[in-house]
Formats: structure tokens, C-alpha cells, sequence
């Protein structure tokens, strides 16, 4: 159950917290982390401008962390190509947040690694992908989250072949030569 899950947690990678409305999930992770010992809450953003929700309070936060009123970086370095997919490799699944994607690189890397992803049923774009390539589960809500993200732990074998199914989609549509057999005649037409 989701209990079980949240208290099993050492990690969130939260991206796109910018375009988060409301605290919920924000605070899902929050309490997460209280449970642990150590425990690692990375946010991420690119974009945003507002006077409230919990993108401000993390923008306050890392601006008093800037300033030097509050002490809590650690600054990890850059991570190699090679550890990336290392530790996509290792990892049960992906989540994937955000209501807003056109095409997730996160996604198929996923997929590339065989491994399924839970994504926000808001974002129309990976629920299809998600529907198309039997890669996965979506959720509307906190209630939806954990009952799939449950699911997706206690049944490794379906998740697993979720996980090929991913695979063979990103092979079917992603992969380098498929690509480059698409866009080859373009670029001979242009080139003259």
C-alpha cells in the first residue's frame, strides 16, 4: 500500500514545481521525508513568477539559502550520461509529474531502460504515449497516485512488462534510425 511505499522512500527528483497548483503532492513528499533518517527532496523548476503557492516557498527558501541565512546545499556535481541511465537502470520506475509535456527525454530514456513510468493523466501527450505503448499507468489525483504507484510495486512482473512494452514503443517511434530514416529525405530535399 501507499503507506508502505512512502515509508520504504529515501529519494524524490520533483521537476516542474513551478506549474504545481496547489501543495499536495508537494506535501506527500514532505511527509515522506519525515520518516526518514535520510532523506533526499530535490525540486526542480525552470520557469515561474508568483507571489504564493509552494513554488514561492521554495523560492524564498533558496534564496535564504543563497544569501547564507539558511545552510542546506550540497552541491552533487554533474552527473555523466552514463551514471543517468546507470541509475535509471536501477530504478523500479518513473514518475512523471508534470501536466504540461510534449515529448518527455526523461520518458523515453525510461523506456529505453525498460522501465514503466507513472505519469499525470493531465498531460494528455504521455497518458497516449503511456495508452500506445502499454509502457505504464497514469493518475488524476493524490488518491490515484498511490493506488497505481502501489499497484506498480506490488506487482513487479506486470510492471516489468510494462516496461518492455515502453522499450518496444520507444524502438518502434525513437530510436535513432527510425529517426533519421524520417527526417533524412527532409534533409536531402532542403540540402538540394
Amino acid at each position: 500500500d501507499a503507506a508502505r511505499f512512502f515509508a520504504d522512500l529515501e529519494m524524490v527528483i520533483f521537476d516542474e514545481l513551478h506549474r504545481q497548483a496547489t501543495r499536495e503532492m508537494w506535501g506527500v513528499y514532505k511527509f515522506a521525508a519525515s520518516s526518514r533518517e535520510q532523506f533526499l527532496l530535490l525540486s526542480l523548476t525552470t520557469a515561474g513568477d508568483s507571489d504564493e503557492g509552494v513554488w514561492h516557498d521554495q523560492r524564498e527558501y533558496s534564496e535564504e539559502v543563497n544569501d547564507g541565512s539558511t545552510e542546506d546545499i550540497t552541491h552533487l556535481g554533474v552527473v555523466s550520461d552514463a551514471e543517468k541511465l546507470s541509475v535509471i537502470g536501477a530504478s523500479r520506475l518513473l514518475i512523471h509529474p508534470s501536466p504540461f509535456e510534449s515529448l518527455s527525454m526523461a520518458l523515453l530514456e525510461a523506456w529505453k531502460m525498460e522501465r514503466p513510468a507513472l505519469v499525470n493523466a493531465k498531460c494528455a501527450v504521455l497518458r497516449g504515449q503511456v495508452q500506445r505503448a502499454g509502457g505504464g499507468l497514469y493518475y488524476g489525483g493524490y488518491e490515484e497516485f498511490a493506488e497505481t504507484l502501489s499497484w506498480l510495486l506490488a506487482h513487479p512482473a506486470q510492471a516489468d512488462a510494462m516496461g518492455r512494452g515502453g522499450r518496444a514503443y520507444f524502438e518502434r517511434n525513437y530510436a535513432w534510425d527510425v529517426v533519421m530514416a524520417k527526417y533524412d529525405p527532409l534533409l536531402d530535399a532542403v540540402a538540394g
